[in-house]
C-alpha cells in the first residue's frame, strides 16, 4: 500500500496514461518470452505502484501461458484490490488454487475478500494456510495483522503489525490500525505513540488530522498524571464511528474499525503496560529554594550491599524454572517451555518438582513450532506481565531471553536496563544504556534512563546532560507536555548546587 492504501480511491486514468500502459504493451509482446523476465517486471511495476499496468501485464502473460502461476496469483490479487471486481477475483485465486496448492498470491486474495465481506474466521483460516509465515510484503503482513485482529488472536496480529510497520513505518492506515489496535488492548501508552506517528505524516489540515488529534486528546488522561501538572487537553468521546464514516469515501473504511466481539486473553496473563520510566524518579523529585528535597539519588551506593543483591537475584531456584516452563507451555512456546523444564529436571532429579517438569516435558516436545517474531512478542508480553505483578526477577530473566534471541531489540535492551536500575544494579545497565543511545541517539525513554544511571553513579554533570537530550528530543510529539514539562524540572533540579550528604 501507498498513500492510504487500501482505503484511497482510485484515479481515473487520463488519456496519457491510457497511452503510455499501450506503450507498455507494446514493449512486453516484443520481449522474449522467457519466463524469467515476466516475474521482475510485474513485481517493479506493483512497487512502483502501477497497479494498473501491472493488471494489464498480468493479462497479456496469461495470454502467453494461461498457467503461469505468478501471473494467475498477482492477477487474482489486483482484481480484487485494484479493480474491485470480488467475484471475479474470488473465481481468479480459486482456480489458481486449483492447478497450484499454496499459492501466496491466491491464498491472500480469498482471505482478503472474505475480509471485506465480514467473515473473519475464513479470512483468518486462508492466512494461516501461507506456508512462508514471514514473506516480506507489507500489504500481506498488514491484511493479514487485521485479520488476526478481527478473529480474536491479538498475539498474532501484533506480530504481524510489527512485520508491516518495519517495511513501511510512515504508512498512516497502518499507523492508525495498530492505535486502534493498541488503545482496544487498553495500552494507551502504545497507542498515543503511534497516534502521534500518524500526526506527523497525515495532512496539515482536514478531517484526518482532526480525528488523529482528538484521539490523543481523549487518551492523554489515561496517563499517570504528575504531580502539581494540569492537563492543557480535554478528554473527548470516543469517535471510532465517526472516522470510519469519514474514510467511506475512501473505499472500504471497515479496515480501521475494531472487531465486533472482544479478542480473547491468554489464559496465563493480562495484557500490561510497558513498565513506566517517568513514574517514581520523577515524580519525587522538586526544588524548594534552591535546594534538592527528597532526590531518590542521593543515595550512595554501598558496595557490599550491592553485591549482595545481585548474587541474590542473579539466579532462579527449581521451582521457577519448572513454573516458567509450565507458563511456555500453555503459551505454546515449545523451546523456551523445553530449556525451563530442563534446567529444573536438572537441578535436582529425584523431587517431586523434577517429576512433574519431565511429565510437562513430553507434552512440550509435541508443541508446533512458532517464528522468531511471534516468540519474541510473547516474552515481551508475559515479562511485562511479571513487572507489572511485582516479579522484577523474573521480568528481567525473561527481557535476558528476548536479547538472547534479537541482540539488537531496542525496547527490550531498554526495559532491563530499567530493571537493572530498579534491582539496585546501576553498573549493569550502563552498558546496556550506552550502547542504545549510541546507536539510537534521539531515543527518549534511554535517555532518560541514562540520566538515571549517572545519577545513581553520582555523576550529575552527565545526568544532566542526557536528561537535556532527552527533553530537546522532540518529547512534544513522542509523549506528553506533562511529561516533557517533568524532565525539564529534574534538569533544574540538578543543575543547582548539592547538598551535603551525612
Amino acid at each position: 500500500m501507498r498513500i492510504l492504501g487500501i482505503l484511497l480511491c482510485f484515479l481515473t486514468l487520463s488519456p496519457c496514461v491510457y497511452a503510455q500502459s499501450s506503450e507498455l504493451l507494446r514493449q512486453f509482446r516484443k520481449m522474449p518470452r522467457e519466463k524469467s523476465y515476466w516475474q521482475p517486471l510485474l513485481d517493479a511495476l506493483i512497487s512502483e505502484g502501477e497497479r494498473q499496468k501491472a493488471l494489464e501485464v498480468a493479462q497479456e502473460i496469461l495470454k502467453v501461458d494461461v498457467l503461469y502461476a505468478y501471473a494467475m496469483g498477482k492477477h487474482a490479487y489486483l482484481l480484487l484490490v485494484h479493480s474491485k471486481k470480488e467475484e471475479e477475483a474470488k473465481k481468479a485465486a480459486q482456480r489458481t488454487l486449483n492447478y497450484f496448492n499454496g499459492n501466496v498470491d491466491a491464498l491472500h486474495t480469498l482471505a482478503w475478500y472474505h475480509y471485506l465481506n465480514k467473515d473473519y474466521e475464513a479470512s483468518y483460516r486462508h492466512f494461516r494456510e501461507i506456508r512462508d509465515k514471514e514473506i516480506m510484503d507489507f500489504e500481506l503482513q498488514y491484511h493479514w495483522g487485521l485479520s488476526a485482529w478481527k478473529a480474536a488472536k491479538p498475539e498474532e496480529a501484533m506480530a504481524r503489525f510489527r512485520i508491516a510497520l518495519k517495511l513501511e513505518p510512515n504508512n498512516i492506515p497502518c499507523l492508525l490500525s495498530v492505535a486502534l489496535f493498541l488503545e482496544e488492548r487498553q495500552r494507551p501508552k502504545q497507542a498515543v505513540s503511534m497516534y502521534n506517528k500518524a500526526l506527523q505524516h497525515s495532512p496539515e489540515t482536514g478531517p484526518l488530522r482532526d480525528f488523529i488529534t482528538d484521539k490523543l486528546r481523549s487518551l492523554l488522561p489515561s496517563y499517570q498524571k504528575p504531580e502539581g501538572v494540569e492537563s492543557t487537553l480535554e478528554p473527548i468521546s470516543d469517535n471510532t464511528d465517526r472516522f470510519r464514516n469519514l474514510l467511506a469515501r475512501y473505499g472500504r473504511a471497515e479496515t480501521l474499525a475494531p472487531p465486533e466481539n472482544n479478542p480473547k486473553t491468554l489464559p496465563a496473563i493480562r495484557k500490561p503496560r510497558l513498565p513506566k520510566t517517568q513514574s517514581n524518579p520523577i515524580t519525587k523529585t522538586s526544588t524548594t529554594a534552591g535546594t534538592i528535597v527528597s532526590n531518590p539519588f542521593h543515595q550512595p551506593i554501598l558496595q557490599k550491599v550491592y553485591e549482595e543483591k545481585r548474587a541474590e537475584s542473579e539466579t532462579l531456584g527449581q521451582e521457577q524454572y519448572h513454573n516458567l516452563g509450565e507458563l511456555f507451555l500453555k503459551e505454546g512456546l515449545k523451546r523456551e517451555a523445553i530449556a525451563e523444564l530442563e534446567t529444573a529436571i536438572s537441578l535436582n532429579r529425584s523431587n517431586p518438582t523434577a517429576r512433574s517438569a519431565r511429565t510437562l516435558l513430553d507434552s512440550a516436545y509435541e508443541l508446533p513450532e512458532m517464528s522468531l517474531v511471534q516468540r519474541i512478542d510473547a516474552l515481551f508480553n508475559i515479562a511485562e506481565d511479571f513487572y507489572r505483578r511485582g516479579s522484577k526477577i523474573l521480568s528481567r530473566y525473561l527481557f535476558q531471553k528476548i536479547l538472547l534471541l534479537d541482540e539488537k531489540h531496542p525496547r527490550a535492551r531498554k526495559n532491563l536496563a530499567y530493571l537493572y536500575l530498579e534491582l539496585n544494579q546501576p553498573v549493569s545497565a550502563l552498558p546496556i544504556l550506552d550502547s542504545l543511545i549510541e546507536e539510537y541517539p534521539e531515543y527518549q525513554e534511554a535517555l532518560i534512563l541514562h540520566g538515571y544511571c549517572m545519577a545513581r553513579l553520582r555523576r550529575f554533570k552527565e545526568a544532566s546532560d542526557s536528561l537535556r537530550r532527552a527533553a530537546e528530543s522532540g518529547g512534544g510529539l513522542s509523549y506528553s507536555n506533562e511529561y516533557a514539562s517533568q524532565i525539564q524540572e529534574l534538569i533544574r533540579a540538578y543543575e543547582k548546587p548539592l547538598p551535603e550528604l551525612d
